[in-house]
């Protein structure tokens, strides 16, 4: 079971039945790494192919909500299958990647676009709003789930609720390859309606949910 609870309300409840409260916020000590990805992901295909779409949405979101050009695409392409070619090389163990690693690859690059793109995605790697490009330092394994994006804060939140979608969405996949059924709730879920980013890869995620054994509400 997994909650996404943007006014608090849940805590008490999960709280009592010993489950997992993941607050998630610039100041929080707890970390979603975007970048975290398990061999299932693609559902039979090229994991790497999917993720380059989700991580095309996040830096338009970081972008400022223009769309990407050809160029920009190609190089985030690029750079994506770059950063996970060890990951995979590795049977999908051993240290996933971070948008900081993503971000150093893009300097690398010589095309002044890459270097348009990591500047942009700069205050959400080194700076004060990093919180999704570490490693994953929560507990995503507990029966019941709740996602606290209270204090998620204006500036993060689209980037936030793209980054915890795609979590739940690992999470989603590996209990369908279990025989488990997913039951995901979507507390104030106009939220994710308020932006473009938000509300496309929402779209996308319901279809899939649904399709691997998610039953999702939205309230």
């Amino acid at each position: 079971v997994i909650i996404i609870d943007p006014e608090r309300e849940y805590s008490p409840l999960v709280n009592a039945m010993g489950s997992e409260n993941i607050n998630i916020a610039a100041p929080s000590p707890n970390h979603l790494n975007a970048m975290d990805m398990n061999k299932d992901y693609g559902d039979g295909a090229n994991p790497v192919i999917l993720k380059s779409e989700f991580i095309m949405s996040l830096c338009e979101q970081l972008i400022g909500g223009n769309n990407l050009g050809a160029k920009q695409k190609s190089i985030i392409d690029r750079c994506t299958a770059s950063v996970y070619r060890a990951y995979q090389q590795n049977d999908y163990t051993g240290t996933v990647p971070t948008l900081q690693d993503f971000r150093a690859e893009l300097l690398k690059q010589d095309e002044p676009e890459a270097r348009d793109i990591a500047l942009a995605m700069e205050l959400f790697t080194e700076g004060s709003l990093n919180v999704f490009a570490h490693q994953s330092n929560v507990n995503v394994n507990n029966r019941i789930i709740c996602y606290d994006i209270l204090d998620l804060g204006e500036q993060l939140k689209p980037v936030g609720l793209l980054v915890m979608l795609d979590n739940i969405m690992n999470r989603v996949i590996a209990n369908r390859h279990k025989g488990k059924y997913t039951h995901i709730y979507i507390d104030e879920a106009h939220l994710f309606f308020a932006n473009q980013f938000s509300s496309e890869f929402l779209a996308r995620a319901w279809k899939r949910f649904r399709k691997y054994g998610g039953l999702i509400t939205g309230i």
